[in-house]
């Protein structure tokens, strides 16, 4: 399948800002919705002030439910599960949320199954992952978990990573969830991609080892960016 060219935004606020339009811009013509955060963890990063909407987190992490049930409040339902063994209904959301999940979870070719079975038609999926194809996203696949919980700790500061209720998770990040695949599944449940951008830029050094060994791979790793935002629409 040949791909469309992917255009990046300069960093996850823009990103955010465009999923942030593009959820008002349904709600505008929905009297209400119900959205879906499909691996909730701590905190929803958006306002949808005006709007009429009912938010449902599942997390299988008690732990950041806890957290995000005591400490913000936002969820209207909170389910505790395996995101494979939650039982939500056929048709049951206009919006399906997912954001630096998927990376983690095996399975996700039968998942992204269930994210269409739950949405209603004309429904959106909204999905925050890292690229498969990029630098970041190989050096993730190849190098021990207990070096991203050190990463995290001692070079980007989290103190808490690692501990319950706060990642980094295990990483799987199966091929089913890199572009190629995903328009694959959008193409076979007659879903439309709407938005698709890359985005994110490592820092200092860490930028220049990236370009490099992107430009090493002769582009077949992306080193400019290492997220992907995807925006797609049930039929």
């Amino acid at each position: 399948m040949s791909l469309p060219h992917l255009d990046c935004l300069p960093n996850e606020k823009a990103a955010d800002k465009l999923v942030l339009q593009t959820l008002e811009d349904y709600a505008t013509s929905h009297p209400h919705i119900d959205i879906l955060e499909a691996g909730c963890g701590r905190r929803w990063p958006y306002k949808l002030d005006g709007f009429d909407y009912r938010l449902t987190g599942i997390d299988i992490d008690a732990e950041a439910l806890r957290i995000r049930k005591e400490d913000v409040g936002d969820l209207d339902e909170i389910v505790h599960s395996d995101l494979h063994k939650a039982r939500f209904g056929e048709a049951q959301f206009d919006v399906i949320y997912s954001s630096y999940v998927l990376e983690h979870v095996y399975g996700v070719d039968a998942l992204l199954g269930l994210f269409h079975k739950w949405l209603k038609p004309g429904g959106l999926l909204v999905i925050k992952v890292p690229d498969y194809q990029s630098v970041y996203g190989l050096i993730t696949r190849i190098t021990p978990h207990k070096f991203h919980i050190f990463y995290k700790r001692y070079f980007r500061g989290l103190r808490n990573a690692g501990k319950p209720g706060y990642g980094p998770y295990p990483t799987v990040h199966e091929r089913a969830i890199a572009r190629g695949p995903f328009h694959e599944f959008l193409s076979s449940n007659a879903m439309t991609m709407l938005q698709e951008r890359g985005y994110g830029t490592l820092p200092g050094m860490q930028k220049h080892v990236s370009n490099t060994i992107g430009a090493l791979t002769f582009g077949a790793y992306a080193g400019g960016h290492y997220n992907l935002l995807y925006i797609s629409q049930k039929a």
